[in-house]
């Protein structure tokens, strides 16, 4: 017998107003079981979301930054996408994003900025936990709550 798995994330008028809220969203949408993918959640200036990519395989920062590029050249022609979050599902992780990961965030965060896109946070999930890496990385968490 197939097993269906079912979430009721924040409804999507709200605002992501902290990192749990995002998480929640996160959650509903990764692939179950975990598998190598990113998931950019797209909001608006009030941070609410609009639309949600998910990458299947893209985990290393090159993907990453990919995936970075994509959303700046969406937002050139919608002006409603103002700013992102970023999640990477690798199942294989212990003890958290690796060395290039903290230093890849602010140029990822950067490159967001010269795109008209403000990355609030990136979260690198494995099969039991999630870090933040602006958190990690003493980045100002650009949270709105």
């Amino acid at each position: 017998m197939s097993r269906c798995r079912s979430h009721l994330p924040r409804h999507a008028s709200l605002p992501l107003l902290r990192a749990e809220h995002a998480i929640d969203v996160i959650t509903a949408v990764i692939s179950s079981p975990p598998q190598p993918e990113t998931v950019a959640l797209l909001l608006d200036h009030r941070h609410v979301g609009g639309r949600i990519l998910v990458v299947e395989g893209a985990t290393s920062v090159g993907e990453i930054s990919d995936v970075v590029d994509c959303v700046t050249r969406l937002a050139d022609d919608d002006p409603t996408i103002a700013a992102l979050v970023l999640a990477t599902v690798r199942p294989w992780a212990v003890g958290g994003p690796a060395p290039e990961d903290e230093l890849a965030f602010f140029d990822l965060r950067a490159d967001a900025e010269v795109g008209g896109v403000d990355l609030i946070d990136w979260f690198v999930l494995s099969a039991t936990h999630v870090w933040s890496l602006a958190v990690r990385t003493d980045a100002q968490p650009r949270w709105r709550g």
